[in-house]
């Protein structure tokens, strides 16, 4: 396991309601402070449909009705690139939950500091300062779990409840050059099973698009999407859940996921946010604590007050409380 301790970055007050409920509130990714969340792997999808369009178009083209589509549509590339275009917009306006059948996934995030040497070695007992930043206004602690333990809870969890996907992996950073098909393997499987249903794209939609579905293409381009970050956050090394929630007349439908159908669904609750309502679920409900191995209390004017209050906070766990030795107080 490259990072056996995941950092999850919050306040305080956020702190006492984990500790509490002894869950983890998932947040709805359109919610997020990363405005190109789920946004960056379309393109890099869209060429793979459009490559293998014209590989396809190119093998066709003697063929009377392709031919006379492709006089229409003023030759293969016009074709292509239009047809691609309509493919991945129909799979992302599923994943964005502009479409009956979906919600756009939830996410937990948390920073790995996952290196053995230089800042994250430091950054694992005291925390980063950017992050600090982020939080320090309201008593911002740092709590740290065992990533196995967290993937164990994860799975029981994927095992009641009616999610696609239901997975935990490290973000993956755009960058020129990226690989795809090396960070995303199972998005590349998905896109190949995709390619066969190219061929009878525009034929029947309904049935093409109900293929799709079955042939589990969604769940893996949600994997990919919400795993896909801007290069500017590189810093975070993130880690993240993805957990997708169906509305319930997707978990019902013959079409979709059914082997999913006997699971419950996972209730969607909001809480109030500087922008209105933010719609979040509750992941771990159960009696069992959280597997909190530790936590750092971050930097602050009123540093060892916030400690001994958290210190007081787990008295009964057996939680390792620090605190951060990063100068870091913050604006007058």
């Amino acid at each position: 396991m490259v990072h056996p301790e995941l950092f999850h970055y919050t306040s305080v007050s956020a702190m006492k309601k984990i500790l509490d409920s002894n869950t983890l509130w998932a947040t709805r990714i359109t919610h997020l402070n990363d405005s190109s969340e789920m946004k960056l792997v379309w393109p890099r999808i869209e060429k793979y449909c459009v490559c293998y369009l014209n590989k396809y178009l190119h093998h066709h083209q003697q063929n009377p009705v392709a031919k006379k589509t492709l006089d229409d549509a003023d030759g293969i590339a016009e074709l292509a690139k239009k047809d691609g275009a309509t493919i991945v917009r129909t799979i992302s306006d599923v994943v964005l939950g502009r479409s009956p059948v979906s919600e756009p996934p939830f996410v937990v995030s948390f920073t790995t500091h996952g290196s053995k040497t230089g800042p994250d070695k430091y950054h694992r007992s005291h925390g980063m300062l950017s992050q600090w930043r982020g939080y320090g206004s309201d008593a911002g602690v740092a709590l740290v779990f065992d990533r196995k333990k967290i993937e164990e809870l994860l799975e029981q969890e994927g095992q009641r409840f009616d999610f696609w996907p239901c997975l935990i992996d490290d973000a993956v950073y755009d960058k020129e050059g990226l690989d795809i098909e090396k960070q995303f393997p199972e998005l590349h499987q998905a896109l190949q099973a995709l390619g066969e249903l190219i061929e009878a794209f525009g034929q029947d939609d309904g049935q093409t698009i109900s293929q799709i579905l079955n042939k589990n293409v969604l769940p893996k381009c949600v994997s990919a999407a919400g795993r896909f970050k801007h290069k500017a956050f590189y810093e975070e090394q993130e880690c993240r859940i993805i957990v997708g929630v169906l509305p319930k007349p997707a978990s019902d439908s013959s079409n979709f996921q059914e082997s999913l159908t006997n699971k419950k669904s996972k209730q969607i609750h909001h809480r109030a946010g500087n922008c209105g309502a933010i719609p979040y679920i509750r992941l771990f409900e159960n009696p069992g604590n959280l597997p909190i191995t530790r936590i750092i209390v971050g930097p602050h004017r009123n540093q060892l007050a916030h400690l001994e209050e958290v210190q007081e906070l787990t008295r009964t766990r057996r939680i390792k409380v620090e605190k951060s030795e990063i100068p870091y107080v913050g604006s007058t």
